[in-house]
């Protein structure tokens, strides 16, 4: 039996009419994976920070997805915050039309340690002082 199936390998990977919610992708991974979801159709929700009152707002994700002629909204929400994160969802479902079927997580934090040193207590620390998300800058 040929286990080779009979559509193209893109048609495999086809998100036309999906919503993806995705934090990080303002930059590095989190960008490439909301250019890449977009080329593949679906509509994207940018999760961003505030930007800071003395600096525009990072759109160049989202000013490439539209460019390409892809579907792209940008939600506010500091992933710092508790009570911001737990509303996330909830807007990003209304803001899409009803619907997610999606979820992309590439919001994160930079450390610097050689592996063997790398501290246990950084692995789950999510609120040091001075540290900040890279979520969306």
């Amino acid at each position: 039996m040929d286990p080779t199936p009979d559509v193209s390998v893109l048609s495999l990977f086809e998100l036309h009419g999906s919503n993806v919610l995705i934090t990080g992708s303002t930059r590095g991974i989190g960008a490439a994976c909301a250019l890449a979801l977009a080329q593949a159709g679906a509509n994207m929700c940018l999760v961003q920070r505030h930007p800071a009152p003395d600096n525009l707002e990072n759109k160049d994700t989202y000013d490439a997805i539209i460019a390409a002629g892809g579907s792209a909204t940008i939600i506010h929400c500091d992933l710092e915050d508790l009570d911001q994160v737990r509303g996330l969802f909830s807007r990003a479902v209304e803001v899409m039309g009803g619907h997610i079927h999606v979820l992309v997580n590439c919001a994160g934090i930079q450390r610097r340690n050689p592996s063997v040193d790398f501290p246990e207590n950084d692995w789950d620390d999510v609120s040091t002082p001075g540290l900040h998300c890279f979520c969306s800058s």
